[in-house]
């Protein structure tokens, strides 16, 4: 027992030095965003019944700096803080997982915000959103902050499905990454709903 001590004493500052000096920078960011997508999902479930949406999107035919960049997928999280008969609102957030342009000028691009939303029930299948709010765009060549603003349609397919078919902007600088986006999203009830 006092030797497997003094042993693991004598080599944790030794392994934990070998494992700087040879895992790779790539690696340690392969890690990292691997650590942070589990944490959003661990959120995610334990706090289902807290909140109000979960949305799966699918990004097509982006523009960053006239640049076309690669379909990709997001998820995104809302929070309804208040509700009225015909219009919701609240806050919402968003993380996109990295995707390239097509010629590769940008590698690793992602965009994730945070944000305050509207959503304006016109009929009892269709509606509306308007959000607005803060991004952090980055990729292996920029890495910058701006404005994110996002409209478009909501159909409900039931009570807990709904499709949406939207346009989402994320500016930085006087630039903007724009992008048509086809979600699918799960809205949780609550029993005062």
């Amino acid at each position: 027992m006092i030797k497997h001590f003094i042993f693991k004493k004598m080599m944790k500052p030794k392994l934990e030095e070998w494992d700087e000096k040879f895992s790779s920078d790539e690696e340690k960011n392969n890690n990292f965003n691997i650590s942070k997508m589990r944490h959003l999902f661990i959120i995610a479930i334990l706090s289902s019944v807290a909140f109000s949406q979960l949305r799966l999107s699918v990004h097509a035919n982006g523009k960053l700096y006239n640049k076309d960049i690669e379909t990709g997928l997001s998820l995104n999280y809302d929070k309804v803080i208040f509700k009225q008969a015909n219009i919701k609102s609240g806050i919402g957030a968003e993380y996109m997982l990295k995707v390239d342009s097509k010629d590769l000028s940008y590698t690793d691009l992602s965009s994730n915000s945070i944000y305050v939303f509207s959503r304006f029930v016109y009929e009892k299948k269709w509606a509306s959103y308007l959000r607005f709010g803060f991004n952090d765009l980055k990729s292996n060549e920029i890495n910058s902050s701006g404005v994110a603003i996002a409209f478009g349609a909501d159909y409900k397919l039931n009570d807990n499905w709904h499709l949406e078919l939207g346009y989402h902007i994320s500016t930085i600088d006087d630039k903007s990454y724009t992008r048509p986006v086809l979600s699918i999203a799960r809205h949780f009830k609550k029993k005062d709903d």
